[in-house]
């Protein structure tokens, strides 16, 4: 099998777009205007159907043969060497994936998502074929290596006032059922945290940990009427109308 990185030229202003494929170039030229006839989702479905248009057609040439290992490094060799001089259409820097998309890009990518709307025939059909499924981290464990990357990312990152207002406002009024209260308390009752992670829990909250006035306030108006209660080992919040569970009693009257 040959693998090759081609470019795709415009009769007119010279090559347009680099990309890479390991079936022949008459094959990968003919998918190519196939594809923008049928849709017209980023910047080189428009530029082909523009050439169309106008009675061209864009040319197929080999610009290098690679190897299954190496194609994505050569493919951004391309872009990055020859986007300087050609207007690429390419949305990209290359290789597999989405990888650092333009601003521009990033823009157009964000607009299309706002403007999508899922209706609720569609929620349902989804929740309908991911019943029974489960998740795709089930069973994984991320190595020492990415949790460091992780944490690392996610330690001082502050959320802007902004950003918090949309996040309030978004889930006001959610109101989650009685069976999916019921499941996550029973998920959180057969999990434990191994000793070293208490401690580290402890660690991050002492001194750390402060709760705004508001955030006393919303508290507060939560657990009016709630009581304490105790089962010998530990305490918790019992709310207004709950049943007092067997084996616990009442620790004190919430003021």
């Amino acid at each position: 099998m040959k693998h090759v990185i081609y470019g795709l030229v415009d009769p007119t202003r010279g090559i347009r777009y680099i990309g890479y494929t390991s079936r022949s170039l008459r094959k990968r030229l003919r998918a190519h205007l196939v594809e923008s006839q049928k849709k017209a989702t980023c910047h080189r479905h428009h530029w082909i159907r523009s050439l169309i248009s106008r009675g061209l057609k864009p040319e197929i040439v080999e610009l290098e043969e690679c190897t299954e290992k190496n194609w994505m490094k050569r493919e951004r060799y391309w872009i990055l060497k020859l986007r300087t001089s050609c207007r690429l259409v390419n949305s990209t820097d290359g290789g597999e994936g989405l990888l650092n998309p333009s601003e521009k890009t990033r823009k157009r990518m964000s607009k299309a998502r706002r403007a999508r709307v899922i209706t609720d025939e569609t929620c349902r059909r989804i929740s309908e074929a991911n019943k029974g499924k489960n998740t795709w981290m089930l069973g994984r464990k991320l190595s020492k290596e990415t949790r460091a990357k992780l944490s690392k990312a996610r330690k001082g990152r502050k959320f802007t006032a902004e950003h918090c207002a949309k996040i309030s406002a978004a889930l006001m009024g959610h109101a989650v059922s009685d069976s999916v209260r019921k499941a996550v308390s029973e998920a959180h009752r057969k999990f434990k945290h191994t000793p070293e992670t208490r401690a580290q829990i402890s660690a991050s909250l002492t001194g750390n940990h402060t709760v705004s006035k508001q955030g006393r306030a919303s508290i507060r108006a939560a657990r009016t009427g709630s009581r304490i209660v105790f089962n010998g080992t530990r305490r918790r919040w019992l709310s207004a109308g709950d049943k007092l569970p067997r084996g616990w009693r009442f620790a004190r009257n919430r003021a």
